[in-house]
């Protein structure tokens, strides 16, 4: 490491860490005040990463610096306000196919900027936990340590990178990974945000079913060649779904018209309902505001207890007073045997806890602290999914204190 690059990092001053299990924290430059994002990485191309950060890509991160440092990659970036995909699909579920489409359509032009350099950038990890959606719902691809430059004449890749499920087979040494490779995760992407899950497990039949099965043959030469075709196509589906939404609407319009005119004949005195004006059809989906621009006393926190993560004045006040009262009345409780009698001494105080225990679980279980709920099967999907599991958990927690309390004598 040279000086000029020592100086560099020692403008970044350490403010939280972002991601649990990587070496991912919020940092912020003491002299400019802004917020970027410093990453530590083990294994990483530097050339590609030094490569970006002379160039001006619209949908990444914007490299500021990237230095090694003890066997490290130390890159500092620009700081996304917003959420992961892999967030996005927790909390809403699988989305619609307009949705889907607007997504792949704003990563297809990210890709074709990549694709486009001399020589090619291939990203070779695309994930939903690699995808963010800003504030202001745009797309953004990030993580680029599994990145490199496509090498004319190479027969297969040197390493295997990307992650499991949605590498394609040159990643594992079937070829070389190119443009295709980043098709073939495309067309996962693709599968999980419509069903929820992989493609193996659960295919889309949908309209977009053929664009994923193109997107995800085993042969390279049997994908679409180019982002740019997968763009053609997924257009075309997205014209010949409203086209198709059209005809539906078109012949409804002729039979309630029709119906309208019978009724018409028969009850002359029968006021006539207004037209129905197409434009305030109620089944447009509109576009929901992906969250707002984060105003709180700190940075996130993902590691502080349920309602302080944000920083956010009201949702404090909220949790104090509600860590308040679940304590107030946990620990004032009054507890009977079976004959009437009460407790008293370790007996009573053995229910106060566990049940104050129970409580505070339930909370940061339902508030998915450390995103706890993913780790449990079936918390993930549609909504109504997650939350009939979760009653179902809820009550399991609920007999293991009970079970706990009859143990200890309670």
């Amino acid at each position: 490491m040279t000086l000029q690059e020592e100086y560099e990092l020692s403008c970044y001053r350490v403010l939280d860490r972002l991601k649990e299990k990587k070496e991912v924290y919020l940092v912020r430059h003491v002299e400019t005040g802004q917020l970027c994002v410093k990453k530590q990485i083990d294994l990483y191309n530097r050339k590609v990463y030094e490569r970006l950060r002379t160039l001006e890509i619209s949908g990444i991160p914007k490299i500021y610096c990237s230095v090694e440092q003890d066997q490290k990659l130390v890159v500092i970036e620009e700081y996304i306000h917003g959420k992961t995909l892999e967030e996005y699909l927790e909390e809403h579920g699988s989305v619609q196919e307009d949705t889907a489409v607007s997504f792949m359509l704003q990563l297809c032009e990210i890709l074709k900027q990549l694709h486009s350099l001399q020589p090619p950038v291939i990203h070779r990890d695309l994930k939903l936990s690699n995808i963010m959606i800003s504030n202001d719902g745009v797309i953004k691809l990030v993580d680029f340590n599994a990145a490199k430059e496509v090498q004319a004449g190479q027969m297969e890749d040197t390493y295997l990178m990307g992650t499991r499920d949605y590498a394609a087979p040159e990643q594992y040494g079937f070829g070389q990974s190119d443009a295709r490779t980043d098709i073939y995760a495309l067309g996962i992407l693709l599968n999980k945000l419509l069903t929820g899950d992989f493609p193996k497990n659960k295919r889309y039949e949908g309209t977009l079913g053929a664009v994923i099965q193109t997107c995800i043959q085993m042969d390279a030469e049997a994908r679409y060649q180019s982002v740019e075709d997968l763009k053609m196509a997924l257009k075309r589906c997205c014209l010949s779904e409203k086209k198709d939404s059209g005809t539906t609407e078109r012949n409804a319009n002729v039979k309630r018209k029709n119906d309208a005119e019978k009724k018409a004949g028969a009850k002359r005195h029968t006021q006539e309902k207004p037209q129905m004006d197409p434009n305030n059809d109620s089944r447009k989906r509109k576009r929901k505001n992906i969250g707002k621009e984060y105003k709180g006393l700190y940075p996130p926190k993902w590691y502080l207890p349920v309602g302080f993560r944000t920083g956010r004045i009201w949702k404090i006040l909220t949790a104090v007073f509600g860590y308040w009262m679940i304590t107030y009345c946990c620990l004032g409780m009054e507890f009977h045997d079976k004959n009437g009698a009460l407790y008293s001494g370790y007996a009573l105080w053995v229910n106060r806890i566990m049940v104050w225990i129970y409580m505070l679980f339930s909370v940061f279980f339902v508030g998915n602290y450390a995103k706890m709920r993913k780790k449990f099967p079936g918390m993930k999907g549609s909504v109504w999914k997650q939350s009939l599991f979760g009653c179902g958990y809820l009550f399991l927690f609920l007999c293991a204190a009970v079970l706990i309390i009859s143990i200890l004598g309670g």
